[in-house]
């Protein structure tokens, strides 16, 4: 983890004084916000590499520092500020991290200063967060997320199925301003919201092979303490195969296609563009990773009561698609044409080549079904989970709910069945009938479950 981080800040403190050359390669209408994002995340990574309690990382820390100075102590940061003060945020955190360090800019302290308050845009949802943390780290006191309880996006269950990438974001965000990278304790509400969902986030984000996402859902489980688990175990995996496979880790924009036309300075700007952040979100997880050991905390179980709701409904859609179902249940598959088989992609060459990983494979292949709304996928996701004996968790449970909300009114199972048309086509009955009779065995999966458990008296689980 120390020799990965001190890569890390060598790559970054060279990519900082490669900054001229490197940006007038960029898109010139967004040139400038790319220049000041890199220089705070730059500061932030430094910011956590300099709590890390380790002699080694020191001249690395000393290069980026002084990698690091001259873009933040300069005429163009003065300038920003006396252009409109609603540039101060992108420049406070740099100026935050270096003056802890002992390099404090007394004219850029003024006009950082001056400009407190003034020409505010409104802000909200994670934003109230980092503006939060910079005040505390600016006085030097911890974050006081309590009047945060309100309208967020912890306000409700968090649910991957239904969730965008950019709720993810906010999530791990949320974590990160809340504990000071970790520093301090997070809100309980906070925990037991990221507790719930974190296992089944990191699947989908396995299956998305979004190596950027993974790192934050991994920095934020270290944050919290949050124990090993499956799921970190193939986040890990993973990350490390594309690691030794290429030697860095892309961003999901990243294509080698886009790369290989491109010389010199050119290249080495778009390298940067599209790599940079993820591997400084691998810097900043190497650095929790070191700093906070993980904990037994409680995991809540799930919602037994809530599980035998779900089971009944699934029940009472599986009756009222009879009408489909005269006959025996065929295969979604039927009278499909057979698709050519792709390549497998790299997660799951990864997760496959380890039986441990079998539960992690089957979570990411239901979410990518649920997310591409690939109902003939999903009921093959959900066979493999039932004839697994995987329990009915609560990533299997709002699998169920979502199949019962594709029914249409007449019984039908699939959005496509709203359309008249669609409804009197020789499909309809053969997807109904399938997905009618999962439903039916997803009740069964249920109630076994409950009833295996004690969570709920055996005459409630028997229907």
């Amino acid at each position: 983890m120390i020799e990965t981080l001190g890569r890390v800040l060598r790559d970054a403190a060279h990519l900082l004084d490669r900054l001229p050359a490197l940006s007038p390669h960029w898109p010139a209408d967004r040139t400038s916000g790319h220049v000041d994002k890199l220089i705070g995340e730059s500061a932030l990574l430094l910011l956590a590499a300099a709590r890390v309690p380790a002699d080694v990382l020191w001249p690395h820390i000393a290069s980026l520092t002084a990698s690091l100075i001259p873009h933040v102590h300069s005429v163009r940061s003065r300038a920003l500020l006396m252009r409109s003060r609603r540039n101060r945020h992108a420049i406070l955190l740099p100026h935050l991290v270096l003056a802890k360090l002992g390099y404090c800019d007394p004219v850029l302290e003024g006009l950082l200063c001056d400009g407190a308050g003034a020409g505010e845009a409104e802000v909200q949802g994670f934003r109230l967060a980092e503006r939060e943390w910079l005040r505390a780290l600016d006085e030097g006191t911890p974050p006081d997320m309590r009047r945060f309880t309100g309208d967020t996006i912890f306000s409700r269950p968090l649910n991957v199925l239904e969730m965008d990438r950019g709720d993810l974001y906010a999530v791990t965000h949320w974590v990160a301003y809340a504990t000071d990278l970790g520093q301090v304790a997070a809100p309980r509400w906070m925990v037991d919201a990221v507790i719930a969902m974190i296992d089944d986030a990191i699947a989908w984000q396995i299956g998305a092979e979004d190596l950027d996402l993974l790192g934050e859902l991994l920095m934020m489980a270290r944050m919290l303490r949050l124990p090993q688990s499956p799921a970190t175990d193939a986040a890990w995996a993973l990350i490390r195969a594309a690691w030794d496979r290429i030697g860095f880790l892309p961003s999901p924009s990243y294509r080698a296609a886009d790369v290989e036309p491109l010389e010199g300075d050119a290249r080495a700007a778009h390298e940067a563009a599209h790599v940079y952040h993820t591997m400084y979100v691998l810097g900043l997880l190497c650095a929790t990773e070191v700093r906070f050991p993980s904990r037994n905390i409680h995991r809540s179980h799930a919602d037994w009561a809530y599980a035998l709701v779900v089971a009944q409904d699934a029940e009472r859609a599986a009756e009222r698609a009879a009408p489909y179902c005269r006959g025996k249940p065929g295969s979604m598959a039927d009278g499909a044409d057979p698709s050519p088989q792709a390549a497998p992609p790299f997660w799951r060459g990864v997760l496959e080549a380890n039986a441990h990983h079998a539960d992690i494979v089957a979570a990411a292949d239901l979410i990518s079904a649920v997310r591409s709304y690939d109902l003939a996928a999903l009921a093959r996701s959900m066979d493999r989970w039932i004839a697994d004996g995987l329990p009915a968790s609560g990533l299997f449970i709002d699998a169920v709910t979502f199949l019962i909300r594709q029914q249409v009114a007449d019984g039908a199972i699939g959005a496509q069945f709203l359309i008249d048309q669609n409804r009197a086509s020789p499909a309809a009955a053969i997807v109904t009938s399938a997905l009618a009779e999962l439903l039916a065995r997803s009740a069964i999966h249920i109630r076994t479950e409950l009833a295996a458990s004690g969570a709920v008296p055996m005459r409630e689980c028997v229907h």
